[in-house]
């Protein structure tokens, strides 16, 4: 197991400094003054440098890692949230030079963001709807970058929404529909959030229709792919056999990543019956 050595303070530093300089500038009104400019570009700058810097270390973990020391150490947190937080604080600089008002409701909104994150994250499991909730703020944020470019749509099941699920399991698939597809198209292109029942399960579903992926890549990232193939242990070391996640390739475009798990929360009977299943081996 890699340890956190003392470098990766300074990157992290810089970047939640960034935040910081960000939304107290915005507070203070600086964003009326020229210099306001200059300081949050500049702000804006050393913080997606120090984020850019601790991500891609980051990435360098190993993933065979456990999943509980991904979540005690807030690595996937920081995982999930590190090049949009850098893009975010980019937009927040360019809004502050043109509408103060628009730049503090953003900034506003990733406060909130940051600040779900962290609770949900505490957290080990989580009901549908507050991931929903904490994915409503992330592509609210994204929309006031992406504007027209980006549609976001919700399709979900009222009785899915209190089902218990892994924290912050979905977080990590819609920034990738945002990062690896709407905003590698060429075209505008929907976020499509949808969750239904079917019997004792639930099967949600994150699509766009961005730029898609080859059709043979989509086993590869389920196995290798940084976010994807870390969701998909935890999968299995919460729900065993009883939760599958797959990934599709659209027509014309676009992708679809589904996760089936079951509708209960890992009651008695269901945790029996993975114990039984492993003992069977």
């Amino acid at each position: 197991m890699k340890k956190i050595s003392a470098t990766y303070l300074i990157p992290l530093l810089a970047l939640l400094g960034g935040a910081t300089g960000v939304l107290a500038s915005l507070l203070l009104h600086f964003s009326e003054t020229v210099q306001w400019g200059v300081f949050g570009a500049f702000v804006a700058g050393s913080s997606s440098a120090g984020a850019y810097w601790f991500f891609k270390k980051e990435t360098d973990f190993d993933t065979s890692t456990s999943v509980d020391y991904f979540s005690s150490k807030g690595i996937l947190m920081l995982h999930v949230n590190a090049v949009f937080l850098f893009n975010a604080l980019h937009n927040i600089a360019a809004q502050a030079q043109v509408d103060a008002d628009i730049a503090g409701q953003t900034a506003e909104q990733l406060a909130d963001y940051i600040r779900t994150v962290k609770e949900i994250g505490a957290k080990k499991y989580t009901s549908l709807a507050e991931e929903i909730k904490c994915a409503d703020l992330y592509l609210k944020i994204e929309k006031a970058r992406f504007s027209s470019n980006l549609e976001i749509i919700r399709d979900i099941a009222p009785d899915c929404l209190e089902v218990k699920i892994p924290s912050l399991l979905l977080q990590p698939i819609v920034e990738n529909a945002v990062r690896h597809g709407v905003e590698l198209s060429s075209r505008p292109s929907q976020v499509i959030l949808s969750a239904r029942s079917t019997g004792d399960n639930i099967v949600i579903e994150i699509t766009d229709t961005g730029k898609g992926i080859d059709t043979e890549k989509s086993d590869m990232l389920l196995e290798k792919g940084p976010s994807l193939s870390i969701i998909r242990q935890r999968l299995y070391d919460y729900y065993r056999k009883h939760a599958n996640m797959k990934i599709d390739a659209l027509v014309p475009s676009g992708t679809r990543v589904q996760i089936t798990l079951p509708k209960k929360h890992l009651s008695s009977n269901i945790s029996n019956g993975m114990n039984n299943e492993d003992n069977s081996a």
